[in-house]
């Protein structure tokens, strides 16, 4: 009987061993990367991997068929695809990700914006759905709520018909939602509920207008305070390069910043803003090493293919959310794909700023190579540019900046790059 008890004394501690392990474990988040420009289309795709295997599959397979739905819909006809992201964890438990593709082909009436969400409950390990977060009365005395709430944000594109079908006592209607510690969101897809222009349509329900299963708790948010650290004097009679880089922060970004700082090097970061939350500390460290951030839009859509007021947004709120994360405020904005016009010109008052040596190291697989090919090109004032986005990148600056020294270069960033051309006119 005593073997019994120990036994189960035994499994009872694996149990809660193995529950703690799921629910307390950090989650070592990244933002998966691949930005491509071939034969006219433009392909921009960003997207969280948590480390948690069974989530990350399943935001990869929504992320393919998407982009196998892009590939097949006008073979040779292809202009433009995007996925952008939204990532957050509430009470350090249920991980939420929303996931947003944009779909432009030659052959399409009209461009095509669609969304999928995610909540994962690391504690269960499992995707929840609606029913794990309400009951079905809830979800009965919710539906006269939603629909009312729906015909008065979408009164213009609102077709009746359709809002009356959806937007019932059904759970397998309300597959996409979110919350946080204040409301919970039902998301549709265009075509569902509404006329296409109306594109994603969301409606929010305070958590006291729902006594759910899940409960909430309000993080608490510290605020962190930093000094710029000083830079080393710049010698005028000496040669200078600009190093920027790309589509960032990643990943490599820290090892990268590292490198940089072993070496006394600083360089400049077009960064993109829905990366900036995920990578606050990066890009904090970024700055009191003595580097300089750009804007490099929100999302890494083509901006030559945006509205005027579209332009705007991607640049405002990438300046926005850099601020609040950092305090600093970018002045130089480095357009999606490297292409500049006037309408992109005049919808910001951010100095644009392109490059003169490009390293490829998008495209080229190989450290030397692409080192090579960049020695080759660079001159005294160029601005190269990189992306903080590719391992091999991380051997690429190592490698060059030891190359550029030993032609005495000096590095400098974008702003001190242009003020030196002026001192030397």
């Amino acid at each position: 009987m005593k073997r019994y008890l120990i036994l189960g004394i035994f499994l009872i501690g694996i149990v809660i061993g193995v529950s703690w392990w799921v629910l307390d474990r950090p989650v070592d988040m990244h933002v998966y990367t691949r930005i491509e420009k071939e034969n006219g289309t433009e392909i921009s795709i960003n997207y969280p991997v948590t480390g948690i295997r069974k989530l990350d599959r399943l935001v990869e397979t929504a992320v393919s068929q998407q982009e196998t739905l892009f590939r097949a819909e006008a073979e040779g006809m292809m202009r433009e695809f995007n996925v952008d992201y939204r990532y957050w964890v509430v009470n350090d438990r249920y991980i939420q990700i929303v996931l947003t593709f944009f779909r432009n082909n030659e052959g399409l009436a009209h461009p095509i914006n669609e969304i999928k969400t995610f909540v994962f409950d690391r504690s269960k390990n499992k995707i929840l759905t609606l029913s794990d977060i309400m009951t079905q009365e809830e979800l009965t005395r919710l539906v006269p709520v939603l629909q009312q709430k729906f015909i008065q944000k979408y009164k213009d594109c609102i077709l009746m018909d359709e809002l009356q079908s959806v937007i019932g006592p059904d759970f397998a209607s309300y597959s996409l939602f979110t919350f946080n510690d204040e409301v919970l969101t039902f998301y549709f897809n265009p075509y569902e509920i509404t006329a296409g222009y109306c594109n994603i349509v969301s409606i929010t329900i305070p958590w006291q207008e729902i006594n759910s299963k899940i409960k909430i708790t309000k993080d608490v948010f510290v605020d962190v305070s930093w000094v710029d650290s000083n830079r080393s004097v710049i010698d005028v009679s000496k040669k200078v390069v600009a190093l920027t880089f790309d589509d960032g922060p990643s990943k490599y970004t820290n090892e990268i910043l590292t490198i940089l700082k072993e070496e006394n090097a600083v360089a400049t970061f077009f960064v993109l803003g829905n990366k900036v939350e995920s990578y606050q500390d990066t890009i904090r460290q970024a700055i009191l090493n003595g580097n300089e951030l750009g804007n490099h839009s929100y999302n890494h859509k083509s901006m030559r293919r945006l509205s005027k007021e579209e332009i705007q947004k991607q640049v405002n709120d990438t300046q926005e959310v850099i601020y609040r994360f950092t305090g600093y405020t970018p002045t130089y904005l480095r357009p999606t794909y490297g292409f500049s016009n006037q309408k992109i010109k005049t919808s910001t008052n951010l100095e644009i700023v392109l490059w003169n040596v490009d390293s490829l190291d998008w495209k080229l697989k190989n450290v030397k190579t692409i080192v090579n090919r960049t020695m080759d090109d660079v001159y005294d004032g160029a601005i190269i540019l990189m992306h903080d986005t590719h391992a091999r990148t991380v051997e690429v600056v190592r490698d060059l900046i030891k190359k550029l020294k030993e032609q005495d270069y000096q590095f400098v960033t974008v702003s001190e790059l242009a003020e030196l051309k002026k001192l030397k006119m």
